[in-house]
């Protein structure tokens, strides 16, 4: 068993993981997009309505679909209801 000190530090990655990195908020709808990252659905769509780079590494995204990530929302959902 890891050592209690460990714990925050495997807390903050998770409520990292869970967040936007766009509004900071966890997320309800977490998507993935060309560029690997996770977003809430709607701030990444906002985003691409504007502007075809990932809002991450500013580098040009080969394509604007979006896949729900279905680990990441139940991870969120999990964190809402604690």
């Amino acid at each position: 068993m890891a050592p209690s000190t460990t714990l925050p530090l495997h807390e903050g990655i998770v409520q990292d993981t869970i967040r936007c990195p766009i509004t900071l908020s966890i997320m309800r709808d977490p998507v993935v997009a060309a560029d690997g990252f996770t977003y809430e659905r709607s701030a990444i769509e906002c985003w691409l309505q504007t502007s075809n780079t990932s809002p991450m590494t500013n580098m040009c995204l080969a394509h604007k679909l979006l896949s729900p990530n279905i680990s990441i929302k139940i991870m969120c959902q999990a964190a809402r209801s604690s």
